[in-house]
């Protein structure tokens, strides 16, 4: 990250649609991955689930 090699905002918004898309996945299979999870860990920062 110090390096600046990757542009942050665009990782971080990757990142979160990776997230979202690999729980509402598995939740279709009926797997909660992460009980009780109320922030999501980006590429450089962290945000509220809801």
């Amino acid at each position: 990250m110090r390096l600046k090699v990757f542009n942050t905002e665009q990782m971080n918004q990757a990142v979160f649609a990776f997230r979202r898309y690999e729980d509402a996945s598995l939740r279709y299979t009926g797997i909660d991955s992460h009980p009780g999870l109320t922030h999501y860990g980006l590429y450089d920062t962290v945000v509220a689930r809801e």
